[in-house]
């Protein structure tokens, strides 16, 4: 058992990309990989769902923990001046 064993991390970004190489390419990701090794469980963000399912599948087979997905996107701007490609009405977690 992990020294973060019951504990939980919310960690930003941690959604599985793979390169070409098939190495994992998302800084985010590795820490996650690392708080769970540790026994952590996690909550993880980030804007794309589908990289994030699969960090949870892979991280809860892997680890044996728990992980919470929240997809969410981390700005400084004014949602008034996003791109429009972006969702107009603003997740409950993107206000956070």
């Amino acid at each position: 058992m992990g020294f973060l064993t019951g504990k939980t991390a919310i960690i930003t970004g941690a959604g599985r990309a793979t390169l070409s190489n098939g190495r994992c390419g998302s800084i985010g990701y590795g820490i996650a990989t690392a708080y769970a090794k540790e026994g952590a469980n996690l909550v993880i963000t980030g804007r794309n769902l589908k990289k994030l399912e699969d960090a949870k599948e892979e991280l809860e087979r892997l680890y044996g923990i728990k992980v919470l997905t929240v997809q969410a996107m981390a700005t400084t701007k004014p949602l008034s001046i996003m791109s429009s490609s972006r969702p107009s009405t603003p997740s409950a977690a993107s206000m956070c």
